[in-house]
């Protein structure tokens, strides 16, 4: 038996649909599961699949039958069902088949209800959007402070295999430095960055201990909320609670159901983007190996690091599929039948601009018309789409700076990708370069301490009450306020 050809050479006869006859007599829906799928280009098994479905692609997450998604894989109409929040939720608790899905799938861990911003779309989703941007905000104000953080990181973990001559970028690098950075930022150090670094991980491989790494990784969210409430710092997680309005919900009044959304909303900021920007990374660093135009051309500077992100979103999508949105009534999109609680997914690969290839597409380099960071009112908080880019662009800025003469130790059709459910990156990423004749030496400072961050913090403005940092006696007193209020009361 002759080893599958390389993906992007491959014809994209795709396998044929099979009957899903365990979902209940359903139409045949197309298999997407296995290792098989990873060998797929997936622009062109998405144009395939067009041809044979229309925009709208009735897929099926397991070989039983038990996890079928309606894919939609057209530009026009993925913006409709982003925009129209009221026909397509982004609460899982329509998902008329959750009770019937073979458990164990990857998927599930990232549609288990959650008290955060992107499951909520009422009153609740404006007031928890409302904290993140501001929290987020704040975070801006110290831009300097950040990107010293992050070249801290950077330089910290290539200092750890520069001196080899080789390296593998998706291990070593790309999967470690967004990780370690938003943990930071998030003010998550010493006895909490070891284990959560550890758990995520886990969560991530969605191995056998990912259940178990979920439930300890809820808990240790719990135990740092109380931990930020009682000692407030400069940091991501002290501004949202800071700012996040207690709800008028019933079910989520009082200082437990605070402390449980505000658990919940960190996890998401650790998490939400944590594979996407490590694929993202590795894309880019494949993209720069592998087109020589490019590469001249951020040599001469006539094209930026930020083009270069911005370039690999448009065209290698690192997100490939969004699996977050569930009808709420039965609708009718691009011709296709959607039921009331049918699960339907945005395919970014599939609703991605084709690239020249022959190299860079100049049209593309400035082109933002993507759809990575969504649209409408749970379209991805500009100061958190600035955060992702920032890490993005001092990742390839370290890399490029410290391993020079960088290039892919195997070629690149030997590079392999993992079924590209959500985020497809290479599964290993080897590169070989010049050991640097002086070894590099991040600037001085602790990873995971405030004083890099913030050792001098700019002076806060805020028409609502004064910064956690600044007063915890008066941080307390708003808690006491907050949570011992008569109901209905006033502020």
């Amino acid at each position: 038996m002759t080893s599958p050809p390389h993906p992007h050479n491959r014809a994209a006869a795709a396998p044929r649909p099979t009957s899903a006859a365990a979902a209940g007599g359903r139409c045949p829906a197309h298999p997407f599961y296995g290792p098989e799928l990873g060998e797929w280009d997936p622009k062109e098994l998405l144009r395939n699949l067009r041809k044979r479905y229309g925009p709208v692609i009735p897929i099926d997450l397991l070989p039983d039958g038990s996890f079928p998604v309606k894919l939609v894989a057209e530009y026009d109409r993925a913006r409709d069902v982003l925009h129209d929040s009221g026909t397509f939720s982004s609460d899982p608790d329509l998902w008329r088949d959750r009770n019937t899905v073979t458990p164990g799938h990857p998927v599930q861990q990232h549609v288990n209800k959650l008290k955060h911003v992107q499951h909520d779309d009422g009153t609740d989703h404006t007031r928890m959007r409302k904290a993140l941007q501001q929290a987020l905000s704040d975070l801006d104000r110290h831009e300097p402070a950040v990107r010293a953080f992050m070249q801290h990181i950077a330089d910290q973990i290539i200092a750890e295999f520069a001196h080899d001559g080789y390296a593998d970028i998706e291990a070593q690098f790309s999967q470690r430095f967004p990780r370690q950075v938003m943990m930071g930022l998030l003010g998550i150090d010493g006895q909490w960055a070891d284990v959560i670094d550890a758990s995520v991980h886990e969560l991530i491989r969605s191995g056998p201990q990912a259940e178990d790494a979920a439930q300890r990784i809820h808990s240790l969210m719990r135990d740092l909320v109380r931990e930020k409430m009682a000692r407030p710092g400069a940091d991501l997680s002290s501004w949202l609670i800071y700012y996040t309005e207690p709800s008028s919900t019933p079910d989520r009044m009082g200082e437990e159901a605070f402390v449980e959304e505000l658990s919940d909303q960190i996890w998401f900021l650790l998490n939400v983007g944590l594979g996407a920007t490590a694929g993202w990374i590795s894309n880019c660093v494949v993209e720069l190996m592998t087109n020589a135009e490019l590469r001249a051309e951020v040599r001469q500077g006539k094209t930026s690091w930020t083009e270069v992100a911005n370039l690999v979103l448009m065209s290698v999508a690192p997100l490939q599929n969004l699996f977050n949105r569930w009808a709420v009534r039965d609708t009718y999109l691009g011709g296709t039948l959607i039921e009331k609680g049918e699960f339907v997914g945005i395919s970014f690969a599939g609703t991605a601009p084709e690239t020249s290839p022959d190299g860079v597409d100049k049209r593309l380099l400035g082109n933002k018309a993507h759809l990575t960071w969504g649209l409408g009112k749970h379209a991805c908080p500009r100061g958190a789409q600035d955060l992702a880019y920032q890490i993005v662009v001092i990742a390839l800025e370290r890399l490029f700076l410290h391993l020079i003469g960088m290039e892919l130790a195997i070629p690149e059709c030997e590079l392999r990708y993992p079924p590209p459910l959500v985020v497809r990156s290479p599964e290993r990423l080897p590169v070989q370069f010049d050991p640097p004749s002086v070894p590099v030496t991040p600037d001085s400072g602790e990873p995971w301490t405030n004083s890099l961050l913030f050792s001098t913090p700019t002076a806060q403005t805020s028409t609502k009450r004064e910064q956690p940092s600044a007063s915890r006696g008066r941080w307390r007193a708003f808690a006491s306020r907050v949570f011992h209020r008569r109901p209905g009361s006033g502020r």
